[in-house]
């Protein structure tokens, strides 16, 4: 099993509010062929307030808080042969109720038939 987290901020003026994702999947970037995709959700996360801030940068300690971050578990099956994916060999699609976010995965992996998960969806806590 892996894991990986996609930050969102809000680039605006205004706070805004933003639906629980609802599904999400692996394609190849190559030519967009699925590669893992989500089971109906068994979790129902809550929507989120999103303060305007800054763009959310990877590992940054400084982050503003007010940026959320969605945290997708994915496993596969054992006995398969797995094709590892390079970055940016594959596209992350996160599916809400109004629009999909698409980026590139920054870690190597091989999702090897395998079945993505929503784990998490919240706000970025500030540092104690």
């Amino acid at each position: 099993m892996m894991s990986l987290t996609v930050d969102v901020a809000n680039v605006g003026t205004l706070p805004c509010v933003i639906a629980a994702p609802v599904s999400a999947r692996f394609l190849d970037a190559s030519d967009g062929h699925l590669l893992a995709a989500s089971s109906p959700a068994n979790k129902r996360h809550a929507p989120l307030t999103l303060n305007p801030t800054h763009l959310p940068v990877q590992n940054d300690p400084d982050q503003e808080p007010g940026a959320g971050y969605i945290w997708l578990l994915w496993n596969w099956r054992i006995n398969t042969a797995c094709v590892v994916y390079d970055p940016p060999s594959v596209t992350v699609v996160v599916a809400f109720p109004e629009f999909e976010l698409q980026t590139g995965a920054p870690v190597k992996f091989g999702p090897c038939e395998g079945q993505v998960g929503i784990a998490g969806f919240a706000l970025i806590l500030p540092k104690e």
